[in-house]
């Protein structure tokens, strides 16, 4: 049968298959070690706790209930404007800092989350029958500030579109078919390179034993 590609057919890559284990377990191994330092550094970059509380609710009512508080730590960006959490990772999305007198000793911060904004909180401790009680309330100008930022951003979420967002599916779907046939193209070849040697040797194997018969 003709080659597929011509010139291959003389060459085994089945001899160099050990030695491309062997380097891929090399980069392999340098690549976690790499991720493991870097994963280091990430960490210790965020120096502020925050204790978050998602709410779940109308904001139109005003009643909500609450989830388990949860934690996350966060850093000041380069220029010292805004907060950027740790988790989740490699997202852009920086937070409004809030006042020093709401970072408490131990470096730690309260927040309500709600639809994925930050309202700060603060504990007050009050005198009441006699016991001392506190409680963790959201910050006013925090709140009314909140409010306002999310009417702008739903203007703006419904007034501005980009590349991305109203071809991200159709890109997705191509990148995906592409590999897909690559992949069955791939299968295809070796499929056919290596069969031929098989049919070869089943042809070779037929021959012999029909020759015997013809002996006898």
């Amino acid at each position: 049968m003709p080659e597929l590609i011509a010139g291959l057919d003389g060459v085994d890559m089945f001899a160099y298959l050990g030695e491309i284990v062997r380097w891929m377990g090399i980069v392999g191994a340098s690549l976690l070690v790499l991720a493991v330092l870097w994963f280091i550094w990430y960490f210790f970059r965020h120096t502020i706790k925050v204790k978050i509380v998602k709410l779940y609710g109308s904001s139109t009512d005003g009643q909500f209930s609450f989830g388990r508080e949860t934690n996350n730590k966060i850093r000041w960006v380069q220029n010292g404007t805004a907060w950027k959490t740790m988790w989740p990772l490699f997202s852009r999305k920086t937070r409004e800092p809030i006042d020093q007198e709401y970072i408490y000793p131990g470096n730690v911060v309260y927040v309500f989350e709600f639809e994925d904004e930050w309202i700060p909180g603060r504990r007050n401790i009050n005198v009441s029958e006699g016991k001392m009680r506190a409680e963790i309330n959201p910050i006013p100008y925090y709140l009314r500030n909140w409010a306002s930022l999310q009417e702008k951003k739903l203007d703006l979420e419904y007034a501005q579109h980009d590349f991305w967002s109203d071809n991200k599916m159709l890109i997705i779907a191509l990148i995906f078919s592409m590999g897909c046939l690559a992949a069955c193209c791939l299968t295809v070849y070796w499929s056919y390179r290596y069969a031929t040697g098989g049919m070869l040797a089943m042809e070779k194997l037929t021959e012999a034993l029909e020759n015997v018969q013809n002996l006898r």
